[in-house]
């Protein structure tokens, strides 16, 4: 999702909130501005750019669309518990908080094992 940033030139404080209502009565909402995907932002340098693939900034980009672009269920399997494994990262235990929907269900289905494996 976005976070919305509420600033001016010259601004005495700066406010950031994942949902806009929070901003309300904080901030002027004429200066509420959309902190975009792969961006973060600093006082002295503004918005920053950290990641921008091809994906994003593409519209056209559909490397699905080509025939010769072959993926298998289990090369998707195996890149998704990769990508689940690299962020377990903590020093202390983990804990989630289910929506009940299906990625927050798919990502703890893959987390339980590799936990146990690690423990």
């Amino acid at each position: 999702g976005r976070t919305a940033c509420s600033s001016e030139e010259d601004a005495a404080a700066y406010v950031f909130a994942s949902e806009l209502k929070a901003l309300v009565g904080h901030a002027d909402p004429s200066t509420v501005v959309a902190i975009p995907p792969g961006h973060y932002w600093t006082p002295e340098d503004g918005l920053v750019c950290y990641y921008n693939p091809q994906w994003l900034r593409d519209d056209a980009y559909a490397p699905w669309e080509d025939a010769s672009h072959k993926v298998t269920d289990d090369e998707v399997r195996e890149a998704f518990t990769e990508a689940v494994q690299k962020r377990m990262m903590a020093d202390v235990d983990y804990g989630f908080l289910l929506s009940g929907g299906v990625d927050s269900c798919i990502v703890s289905h893959d987390l339980l094992p590799l936990w146990r494996k690690e423990r």
